[in-house]
This record gives structure tokens, sequence and C-alpha cells, in this order.
């Protein structure tokens, strides 16, 4: 229903009503190839998207200079960036100090948030670190 909805939009009334012939021979054929490389190139764009911030690494320096996948060194990153960092708790502090600073309330807040989750996974991350060593100690009493 929808498609011949559409069928009867995109037909001259002068043309033949045989669909096949219109797709083989008319304007949508002509736009195929470009409309699958576009799909192509948007699905590898967000696979590379996806795969650069699924990465267990932080790319900001002690410094707070943001190195980019290919070597460049830039002065500051992104807030997504930042926000990145935070969740894995690398975050450096001359980052931190900076994050937000230049914004809107909004940003504020945002950088705000980003603080805080990176002090969370840091005293999460502390926490599990002290758990581990007090159940490598009770191992070793107990095969004492």
């Amino acid at each position: 229903m929808l498609i011949d909805f559409w069928w009867k939009r995109v037909t001259p009334k002068r043309q033949s009503t045989n669909k096949l012939n219109y797709i083989l021979k008319g304007r949508l054929m002509k736009k195929l190839p470009v409309l699958l490389i576009s799909a192509v190139a948007t699905l590898a764009t967000v696979g590379g998207v996806m795969a650069s911030s699924s990465s267990g690494t932080c790319n900001y320096r002690e410094d707070g200079k943001y190195v980019m996948s290919d070597g460049t060194v830039s002065a500051f990153g992104t807030m997504n960036h930042a926000m990145h960092c935070a969740s894995l708790g690398l975050l450096p502090n001359a980052v931190s100090r900076r994050l937000g600073w230049l914004g809107d309330d909004e940003t504020i807040a945002w950088a705000e948030d980003i603080k805080r989750l990176n002090q969370e996974v840091i005293e999460r991350q502390k926490e599990e670190k002290k758990e581990e060593v007090l159940v490598e100690i009770l191992e070793d009493s107990e095969r004492m």
C-alpha cells in the first residue's frame, strides 16, 4: 500500500506503469550505486567510531594534551573524549581542572558530571583492589 502510494508519486503520468521497467531503466537505477556507496560509507564510519570509543585506553597525556589516533597532538580533546576517559577512571587532573570552564550552564553541569564519574570510578577501582588483596590474604592463610 505504501509502495503503491510512493510509486504513484514518483512515476510520471506519461511513463509506462511497468514497475520493473521503471526501476531498471529509470532514475532509481541511476541512483542505486550512490545509495549503496553511501550506505557502505555510513556503516564503515559507525564501525570505526564504535571501535575507537570502545578501546580501554585514554588518549589524554598527563599534561592534558590529547593524542589523536594518527599520533597528532592536540591542545584539547572533546567532552566525549573526557567522558570516555572518566568512565575508565583515567581522566588526568590537568583535563579535569579545565573541563567546562568556558561553557554555558549546561556544559558546566556536564563537566561536573564527568568529574564526578571519574572520581566514582577511581574509588570503585580502589575498593576492588582492596577486595582482591583481602581475598589473596585469605587464600594464603587457608593454605597454611
